[in-house]
């Protein structure tokens, strides 16, 4: 006769011995393994075979569901299957059993054929439930946007994950986001950025250390690097997909192509002096219409543009050509016309400044009117962008107006990359202006996230990121504040 009490017994103690947030799932399966086996011998009967051997299996899906999530329902593209046997794992995810379902789940949807918006959809509803949202979730999405094709916010996401706090993103999810960068990085030939990721101290995939020294083989290592490649190369696996790449790394003149982009400069039209009577006027608008012309203008063109109006405008055989015109023309207002010409130049030179992503100009000393309206309308229009992007968050935490935990840290890094760029583009004087909006405003939004949301490892993030624009603006106080923030954890 089975021992049922025995066993309704063991399930009793398992239930009382349960520690929230975990799903102590391993420990459950053995103890009702054993419990049942000890009934079958108490009963006086032995198993068949076959029960023997499903329980066993059965008996291993549940001390191991990482594994059987990672080798067999991912590569399936089971993304159900995937996530609830990965958040049901105590052993790899200790922290974040949530975090590693949506990722199990996401890492299946990227292998998946045909349509994914179902399999999309069912990932992404049972995320938005989840909060507060930890590293492994933020490498799920990542994953999602992979999924999608959006390998620019895939990438964003994923470079987060790996540099959150480590007791926020398990070492699992940092291997896992890492690899996925390191073969992104490799198939748009990017091996600087390959090479660093192969580089790191940070948990990493035999896959990608294998990569990272393919890297350093293609950018011209010493020959002898090439033993501990291919001991990382047979570590990895995937020995027929990598053994194509494995075999141009192995080659004594491994190197690759550099691509060099060659470098545009302007050249001022030869027979300008023949076409005109004044012809800085016509240079000055021949080298507006080539920077116009350009698809990415850089600063220094743009500020090279400014100082050759300034140039043009101030010259006496200009001035003396603009009277001369005004008086046929029977124009009055010669300064209001002037005003309205430089107006227009500095428009043009702005929407330039403003559209690209390059620095931003920088007027010399003693520049002229045109260049120095540039250099600061435009730091000015950009420190506008981020006050107003930055108070939002702040408006946002003072209405209590809670987003889901996946669009909070979407917001979150969206804004932190336009400030960033911005700060880059700006120059250190813009950085220290810039930072005062920044700390204004995201300080009371990430002390709400803390102290109400409980998003802390969110929070921890931007007290981080607050602490080291507070370095490199020169902010010893709120920097000394913010590392005092993050240093309470997550």
């Amino acid at each position: 006769m089975m021992p049922w009490g025995a066993i309704a017994g063991a399930v009793a103690a398992m239930t009382l011995n349960k520690r929230e947030g975990q799903s102590r799932l391993p420990a459950h399966a053995a103890v009702m393994w054993l419990a049942c086996v000890a009934g079958f011998i108490a009963a006086g009967r032995w198993p068949s075979l076959p029960s023997l051997v499903g329980s066993l299996t059965g008996l291993a899906v549940c001390l191991v569901p990482w594994w059987f999530a990672r080798r067999v329902c991912v590569p399936l593209g089971w993304h159900r299957a995937a996530w609830y046997l990965a958040s049901a794992d105590d052993i790899t995810w200790t922290r974040d059993h949530c975090g590693a379902g949506a990722l199990a789940a996401a890492w299946a949807v990227l292998h998946q054929r045909g349509d994914r918006a179902r399999a999309l959809g069912w990932v992404r509803d049972r995320l938005a439930r989840e909060s507060p949202l930890r590293g492994a979730g933020v490498v799920a999405l990542g994953l999602l946007e992979a999924a999608q094709g959006r390998r620019d916010q895939a990438r964003a996401w994923l470079t987060d994950a790996d540099a959150t706090h480590e007791l926020a993103t398990p070492a699992a999810a940092r291997r896992l986001a890492a690899e996925w960068r390191a073969l992104d990085a490799a198939e748009r030939g990017d091996w600087d950025a390959v090479v660093e990721l192969g580089r790191s101290a940070s948990p990493r995939t035999a896959l990608t250390r294998w990569l990272g020294h393919v890297g350093e083989r293609l950018q011209g290592a010493s020959l002898e690097r090439r033993w501990s490649m291919a001991a990382w190369w047979l570590l990895a696996g995937r020995w027929r997909v990598t053994w194509p790449l494995m075999r141009r790394a192995w080659a004594p003149a491994a190197v690759a192509e550099a691509v060099v982009a060659p470098v545009a400069a302007f050249r001022p039209p030869e027979d300008v002096a023949a076409r005109t009577r004044v012809p800085l006027l016509a240079l000055a608008q021949a080298r507006l219409d080539w920077v116009s012309a350009r698809a990415a203008a850089s600063g220094d063109d743009v500020a090279a543009a400014a100082a050759a109006w300034d140039s043009a405008l101030a010259h006496p055989d200009v001035k003396a050509w603009m009277h001369q015109r005004a008086a046929l023309l029977g124009v009055t207002d010669l300064p209001g016309a002037r005003a309205a010409l430089e107006d227009d130049v500095v428009e043009r030179l702005l929407a330039l400044a403003r559209g690209g992503s390059a620095r931003l100009p920088e007027a010399a000393e003693g520049a002229g009117t045109v260049a120095t309206r540039v250099t600061w309308e435009a730091r000015h229009a950009l420190l506008e962008e981020v006050e107003l992007a930055c108070e939002a968050f702040r408006t946002r935490a003072e209405v209590r107006a809670a987003l889901p935990s996946p669009d909070e840290w979407a917001a979150w890094l969206g804004l932190r990359d336009a400030v960033d760029a911005a700060m880059r583009r700006g120059g250190p004087g813009f950085r220290r202006l810039a930072f005062r909006a920044v700390n204004q405003s995201l300080t009371p939004w990430a002390v709400w996230l803390w102290n109400e949301r409980k998003e802390r490892p969110l929070a921890h993030e931007a007290f981080r990121w607050m602490a080291t624009q507070a370095s490199d603006a020169g902010d010893e106080s709120a920097q000394a504040l913010h590392e005092k923030n993050a240093a309470c954890g997550i």
